[in-house]
């Protein structure tokens, strides 16, 4: 079993927020969560390669 709780939040209103945080907050909230899933799938032989 994996839990992966890694995140963070931008707080401030939109005006405040730059692309580039945006895009960082994104790549961790996201693409994390997703590379890890990937990750443990291929690891049990359930990644779309297999």
């Amino acid at each position: 079993m994996v839990v992966n709780n890694a995140g963070y939040g931008l707080f401030g209103s939109i005006e405040e927020v730059s692309e580039e945080q945006v895009r960082a907050q994104i790549e961790t909230n996201l693409f994390g969560a997703l590379w890890v899933t990937v990750e443990i799938t291929d690891d049990r032989g359930h990644g779309s390669d297999s």
